[in-house]
């Protein structure tokens, strides 16, 4: 299976609370792989611990974003573009569940903007990440995918259980239901304090 490519994502510029900017940093911090000190604060490394990927999927919903390797680029793009999304996790047209690899918007830069090349004329194949890809079962945990993303320099990770696609997490999905888990806890601890419970 392949090795994933990175590609930015931008985040806005509305201000953050101090919780869910350090939820950003920690989860930044964690894919660029910089040094220096933690931007983590306890409550965001426990939850990256203790949460999985299937609490992830579960809100993203089972919808699955999909392509095959003699697809061609441009309507891959299409699709990306469709559903406002960074990647596509290609399948194998025989068993439309089984990964084989993965193409992103990165590679499309990569290997038809910047070689000359058209969309309209390559395919998937062409430009996809194919080897050592890196994938993840449902029961992981944030933490770890968060360790994974760091490591291999990737920030999407195709989640497969027996050989079978279920989704795909991102960077982006880790850092979204993180600071909405601390907004839970911050509002159940309001609420405690409040003594409505």
């Amino acid at each position: 299976m392949a090795s994933l490519v990175r590609f930015s994502f931008g985040l806005g510029r509305r201000r953050m609370s101090s919780d869910t900017a350090g939820v950003v940093g920690a989860a930044a911090s964690a894919v660029s792989g910089e040094a220096g000190r933690s931007t983590e604060t306890p409550s965001s490394h426990f939850e990256a611990r203790s949460m999985t990927v299937a609490d992830v999927l579960s809100l993203k919903g089972e919808r699955q974003y999909t392509c095959f390797e003699d697809d061609l680029v441009f309507d891959a793009v299409k699709e990306m573009v469709k559903h406002n999304i960074g990647s596509l996790v290609v399948v194998d047209r025989k068993t439309p569940t089984k990964p084989i690899g993965i193409v992103t918007e990165r590679d499309y830069l990569e290997k038809v903007i910047v070689l000359g090349r058209t969309s309209k004329t390559s395919t998937i194949k062409q430009i996809m990440s194919q080897k050592n890809l890196v994938w993840v079962t449902p029961t992981a945990t944030l933490h770890y995918c968060m360790d994974l993303m760091s490591k291999n320099r990737v920030r999407h990770i195709p989640v497969v259980n027996s050989d079978e696609l279920q989704g795909l997490i991102s960077i982006g999905d880790i850092v979204t239901e993180l600071v909405a888990s601390h907004k839970r806890v911050n509002e159940a601890m309001h609420t405690y304090i409040g003594g409505s419970y």
